[in-house]
């Protein structure tokens, strides 16, 4: 384009098109109202047709200590437990992607607890406290209505399909009845649980931080854990054996009044050597055991409850006035753009044609 094709717009020229546009709104202004009351009137019916839902939060933070290294360190590490990376291991995040894995979920909902005084499989009470077998259309869809096994091995295909959708509609629905945050400035983590059942918001939310501490006490020390349980038994086989042979040698003793043959003194002097190294080599065990026993309850991550939720939860329900007050305005708002661009539209065409 050349430099004499370019068109100057005076600051006249763009007010009186702002003043045109105003213009074209008031002059149009029933499209504008219509606009308001029909985007604020759904909204409006939409919350006053929200069910009442009850939401607890449980807030908790983890110390993020790394494992210690030095003499402990170097002395577990020839048992497998040694230290480093400990600290990176429990950030945050981490425990939080915890919270909403499937593994820990389907655990839970498959476990039986008792709520509004009924013992059953935590997913019944999530299909009947949230409504599922609606929401989720179960019957039409799976076939089945409630789960009636512990483990996903004895379920059937449509038992998995209601644990795999129940999964789903817990961390993805739009309604979000399972939320985690983290305070960024703090760490501090949070549980909320938002559902039409009180009991059951308030399992979820506390029930669940049950179950993550639990989880990733076990997922950050299992090897540990693996390496003083081998400690363990090895003390236990050692100490039997050390207690085989003195009583051996005990019952040696008494049998044999006359030391004075060799191949007697010869027997007791093996079984004394025998129990002089056990006993070294049980003593050794257990000092080691003691020490890895002390660094692997260092090292376990700590929850610490900053806040539980209880009786009674908090209401939350739809506000009918604020909601169509607020998309009333996002309506008119959205009428008045769909008028100018009619507008800019005729102009537009107008132009071609002449």
């Amino acid at each position: 384009m050349e430099p004499s094709q370019i068109k100057e717009v005076s600051v006249r020229e763009v007010i009186l098109t702002v003043r045109r546009y105003l213009l074209e709104i008031v002059r149009r202004w029933p499209w504008v109202l219509l606009g308001v009351i029909l985007l604020g009137a759904y909204q409006a019916y939409a919350a006053s047709r929200r069910p009442v839902t009850f939401t607890g939060t449980t807030t908790f933070v983890v110390n993020e200590e790394q494992q210690g290294g030095g003499g402990l360190g170097s002395v577990l590490g020839q048992f497998g437990l040694g230290g480093g990376g400990g600290g990176s291991g429990r950030s945050p995040d981490r425990i939080l992607a915890f919270a909403t894995s499937q593994h820990l979920i389907n655990k839970m909902l498959l476990d039986s607890v008792r709520l509004n005084g009924k013992d059953d499989l935590l997913i019944n009470h999530l299909i009947v406290g949230a409504k599922l077998e609606e929401k989720l259309e179960l019957q039409t869809a799976f076939g089945v209505t409630r789960l009636s096994a512990n483990t996903i091995d004895s379920l059937s295909r449509g038992e998995r399909l209601v644990l795999q959708n129940a999964y789903s509609y817990l961390t993805l629905h739009p309604d979000q009845p399972v939320k985690k945050q983290k305070e960024e400035q703090t760490n501090m983590l949070s549980i909320t649980a938002n559902t039409e059942d009180e009991d059951l918001s308030l399992f979820l939310s506390y029930g669940l931080y049950e179950y993550i501490a639990e989880f990733y006490r076990k997922e950050s020390t299992g090897q540990a854990q693996a390496s003083v349980d081998r400690l363990e038994g090895k003390a236990d086989s050692l100490l039997r054996e050390l207690n085989r042979v003195e009583y051996q040698l005990a019952t040696f003793n008494d049998t044999r009044l006359n030391l004075a043959n060799r191949r007697d003194q010869l027997k007791t002097v093996q079984l004394n050597r025998q129990i002089q190294i056990l006993s070294l080599a049980y003593a050794e065990v257990v000092r080691n055991l003691e020490t890895a026993k002390f660094t692997l309850s260092a090292n376990t991550p700590f929850f610490q409850l900053v806040s539980v939720p209880f009786k009674p939860l908090t209401k939350r329900k739809g506000n009918p006035l604020r909601a169509g007050l607020k998309w009333g305005a996002i309506g008119g708002v959205l009428a008045a753009f769909l008028v100018v661009l009619a507008r800019v539209y005729r102009e537009a065409m107008q132009e071609d044609v002449a």
